[in-house]
């Protein structure tokens, strides 16, 4: 079982918000990815325009240039990250 969560703040570290998501069957790859493609959905859907991601994985990072690394079951939604809002 795997679960993934962020910290969203602004310039001056203020909280703005945070969420915890359970991702069910995953590893550490799959949890950080949806870490980072929820927290992409969270800003998009507030009209955050400036959004700064912070990972310690290198993979999520190769993941958002190189999405045919991404397993198939979330790509599109890693596919969405990038259409405009």
């Amino acid at each position: 079982m795997a679960a993934c969560g962020g910290i969203f703040r602004n310039s001056r570290s203020d909280h703005l918000g945070s969420f915890a998501f359970n991702i069910g069957e995953g590893n550490a790859f799959l949890a950080e990815l949806t870490s980072a493609m929820l927290a992409i959905e969270i800003a998009t859907s507030k009209n955050w325009v400036h959004l700064w991601l912070e990972y310690d994985s290198r993979l999520v990072v190769l993941a958002f240039s190189k999405p045919s690394m991404v397993p198939w079951r979330i790509r599109n939604r890693l596919d969405e990250c990038f259409a405009p809002y």
